[in-house]
């Protein structure tokens, strides 16, 4: 099966951390993603992309438009989001009021639940969010406030955890796709503390690695 964008970066991200993993693993009529196998627990994980329709483009287009137009831009700023925008030049202008981040990040979620029925309570089971295409999905003032909804005590114990990938970009060249093959994956795991299966810390140990818990105001 062709890898998604979310699953390549992923695998960069364990086999750059030394963390033991296992593709697809067979698990009666189910496949999850990955089983990742560390020292004092074996963890589920399954990789989401979120990719752009055209009212994501178009929202997109216009923020690159915007930008380039900005007079405090350097030429090397500025070279980088023109290449960007050529991506896009078949977009055409949309209504932007439509995005709602919370619809995409509910369906994935319900899917999840639906994929690790089986073996929700033998392992943690974490769901890894991954924006490939620019929108603001995983930025954190948007996911943390969807996610203080979800991760309540009567919700979705299920899930041990919610994790976005994210990279840390070395801005070197002009190319944006080479500055993102040159950047280094990192996941933000928010812990689920209702979950049925926790996950402990420490599994995932990259550098920039993030863990937050979650709580209600």
């Amino acid at each position: 099966m062709i890898k998604t964008a979310g699953e390549e970066l992923f695998e960069r991200y364990l086999y750059n951390n030394n963390i033991i993993f296992q593709r697809e693993p067979q698990f009666n009529k189910k496949k999850p993603d990955y089983l990742i196998k560390g020292v004092s627990q074996s963890v589920i994980c399954d990789v989401k992309d979120f990719e752009m329709g055209d009212i994501e483009k178009s929202s997109y287009k216009a923020g690159l438009q915007d930008l380039i137009n900005n007079p405090f831009l350097n030429e090397k700023e500025k070279l980088k989001l023109v290449n960007e925008l050529k991506k896009f030049k078949d977009i055409q202008a949309h209504n932007a009021g439509t995005f709602d981040p919370q619809k995409k990040i509910n369906s994935k979620l319900k899917r999840f639940r639906e994929q690790i029925n089986d073996f929700k309570n033998d392992y943690p089971c974490v769901i890894v969010f991954y924006n490939s295409q620019g929108m603001p999905y995983t930025a954190p003032l948007i996911l943390e406030s969807i996610l203080l909804n979800l991760l309540q005590s009567n919700k979705n114990t299920c899930i041990s955890a919610i994790a976005t990938l994210e990279q840390k970009f070395k801005y070197d060249g002009l190319d944006i796709n080479n500055d993102r093959i040159n950047a280094e994956p990192y996941l933000i795991i928010y812990n689920n503390q209702f979950a049925t299966t926790a996950l402990l810390i420490g599994l995932f140990n990259g550098r920039y690695d993030e863990y937050k818990n979650l709580k209600q105001k």
